[in-house]
């Protein structure tokens, strides 16, 4: 035996016949709309072999107000209408809580004739006015984006803009008509 002429095999790799990837195609089946009769079709596609396909997930607090049976919508009317109520009654507690104060505090302070107790309560006042202002808006907020279909809270979210606007365009006429008035002032 001559190992001269000893050459090594190489393997040889045969590529295997690829088959041609369909693309995977929606089969329509009643879905049924929270324990009703089936109303709409949604796709459910097939399941190809090694892949995991998982059904989209619909929010029923995104749903479109014509897929919700008449009782779903009552009730979130009323969610949205209950939310709106206590942002109003949030937005209005200020000024009627700081008349009544003011009066008690203004009692208060005649009685002890001094000021550190009105310091701390119209600390108080300040905080709860504040509070009571922006926890208005956040469930004017949350009302606006959870029940969209709630008219009650779009009203609500443009007469709060509105608001906002006289209050600053009040405040900026009052620097105004306080710049002018000093401005005049010998001194």
């Amino acid at each position: 035996m001559d190992n001269n002429n000893y050459q090594p095999v190489q393997p040889q790799y045969q590529p295997q016949p690829q088959q041609p990837q369909q693309p995977v195609q929606p089969v329509y089946q009643q879905q049924p709309v929270y324990g009703q009769q089936p109303q709409y079709q949604q796709p459910v596609y097939q399941q190809m072999p090694g892949q995991y396909m998982a059904q989209p997930y619909v929010d029923p607090l995104l749903m479109p107000a014509d897929e919700m049976s008449p009782e779903e919508r009552v009730s979130r009317r009323k969610k949205g209408n209950l939310l709106c109520f206590i942002s109003i009654g949030l937005q209005v507690l200020p000024y009627i809580t700081s008349g009544i104060l003011s009066g008690i505090t203004q009692s208060l302070n005649e009685l002890a004739g001094s000021n550190s107790g009105l310091s701390a309560i119209s600390y108080i006042l300040s905080l709860a006015t504040g509070g009571s202002y922006i926890a208005s808006w956040v469930l004017m907020i949350i009302a606006r984006v959870k029940y969209r279909e709630n008219k009650f809270a779009k009203v609500l979210m443009w007469v709060y803009i509105g608001l906002t606007v006289a209050y600053i365009a009040a405040v900026i006429i009052l620097i105004v008509m306080c710049w002018y008035i000093v401005k005049d002032c010998p001194g």
